[in-house]
């Protein structure tokens, strides 16, 4: 096929193929990336670090070779797992968890107390 790209599998042989098929960046796929997948990308680009010139370059490795798409999603992850440790300041996982609830509680609360 003339213009198309030919796509390999991930290069790390354990990481498992998600989806139906292996389209080469799971394409279509709804909802979340499993967690161990989130938890192995996080702490890859620890690992590789000192291995690329910058964090960036680190993420698009990891990115590649474990078969998630887009580079942006794993910083994502890797600037989560850094406010979850306290080494960067933001909301952690388990705060947002919490508002999430009282949200919820509270829009279930306000339709109960409509007149």
């Amino acid at each position: 096929m003339h213009g198309v790209a030919q796509l390999n599998p991930p290069a790390c042989p354990e990481t498992p193929i998600l989806g139906r098929g292996w389209d080469g960046v799971m394409q279509g796929r709804r909802g979340s990336y499993p967690a161990e997948l989130r938890e192995r990308a996080v702490r890859l680009v620890a690992e590789s670090r000192a291995h690329h010139d910058s964090e960036w370059s680190a993420i698009t490795s990891v990115a590649a070779k474990l078969g998630v798409g887009c580079a942006e999603t794993v910083r994502k992850w890797v600037r989560q797992a850094q406010i979850d440790a306290g080494s960067r300041p933001g909301v952690s996982s388990q705060e947002s968890v919490e508002v999430g609830k009282l949200r919820a509680e509270t829009g279930n609360c306000g339709a109960r107390t409509k007149f």
